[in-house]
């Protein structure tokens, strides 16, 4: 009997130490965080951040990223946020304009509640409604200063610039306006309402002295054909031709100046981090990118009569092709 006793007393005492040692972990548990990340779709502008994001968060304890696609379906979108319904994440970094309307319109509807979100690569952030006082995030271009002088560097003589834009690139014309005031760079600029009226707006432009062209990210402008055109003008004029990403610089483009996708996903996750540290999302202003990727192309430029090669020291790449638009 007496043994039996002991036994009883050993093995109570076993599975309370058990139990002890467990506390910790499900202390752990109950303290862990999840940070969810939206991509609007797979493409390197959103896949790029969205591991730099994570990367930078690594040391953080109590917290896990997850990564998810709503591949353009708000059907998609709403099944992820339905499995964070008894768990709500802390925070969303929504990657595109369609992740960042979902953390904004839908999430508070599948989940319960509203959740602080942060949104990068929006281009025309304004005009969804962002920036409200439960979210923040990371403009999708880079600073018109920061365009002028990186273009300077290939076109040092540029003083007069043509572009054609339509209402949705209105805000980013009126700065670049403001902004050539300041650098001595004119701004010979044409409006277009819709995508047809292009072909006559770049007929206007070549009638104009200009120094160069520049094709803001304005979606009525820069169809494929609308592209396909101007730069075949610019090349028959022999105008270098700025662009904003790099598939238009492998299309034809001169040079882009456009954002570091690996920066903005680095200051995302600072942006968050100061959030799950406390900070009042409302006080937290829209950032610029502090990164940018400066491409040239070598093949356009001896087209129309330039050389790279002093400039390329300047440059994080020359490319050497001329591929389709996508």
């Amino acid at each position: 009997m007496i043994s039996k006793f002991f036994y009883g007393l050993a093995k109570t005492a076993f599975f309370a130490l058990i139990l002890t040692l467990m506390l910790p972990w499900q202390s752990y548990a109950n303290n862990q965080e999840t940070v969810l990340v939206l991509k609007s779709e797979d493409l390197r502008a959103y896949s790029e951040p969205a591991q730099a994001f994570e990367r930078s968060l690594e040391g953080r304890e109590n917290i896990s990223v997850e990564i998810r696609d709503i591949e353009l379906n708000l059907s998609q979108a709403r099944e992820i946020l339905r499995e964070y319904r008894d768990n709500p994440p802390a925070v969303i970094f929504a990657l595109g304009a369609h992740a960042a309307v979902v953390a904004m319109e839908t999430a508070p509807d599948e989940l319960g509640r509203e959740i602080p979100f942060v949104f990068a690569s929006v281009l025309e952030w304004e005009e969804y409604g962002f920036n409200t006082e439960n979210s923040t995030g990371i403009k999708a271009q880079v600073p018109v200063q920061t365009l002028f002088a990186q273009s300077r560097m290939v076109i040092p003589d540029l003083e007069r610039l043509g572009l054609i834009y339509s209402p949705e690139s209105e805000a980013r014309v009126t700065e670049a306006k403001a902004v050539g005031e300041e650098m001595g760079v004119e701004i010979v600029a044409r409006r277009v309402e819709e995508p047809a009226e292009v072909e006559a707006a770049v007929e206007y432009l070549s009638n104009l002295e200009t120094d160069a062209w520049w094709l803001p990210a304005d979606p009525t402008v820069v169809t494929v054909d609308n592209f396909h055109y101007v730069r075949e003008q610019a090349w028959n004029l022999d105008k270098p031709l700025i662009v904003y990403s790099e598939s238009f610089v492998r299309a034809g483009g001169l040079v882009s100046v456009s954002i570091n996708y690996h920066t903005v996903g680095s200051q995302a996750a600072a942006v968050v981090s100061d959030i799950l540290d406390g900070a009042e999302v409302s006080e937290l202003k829209m950032a610029e990118p502090v990164g940018t990727e400066f491409l040239g192309n070598s093949r356009v430029a001896s087209t129309i009569g330039l050389d790279l090669t002093d400039s390329a020291r300047f440059m994080d790449r020359v490319l050497d092709e001329i591929e389709g638009v996508e």
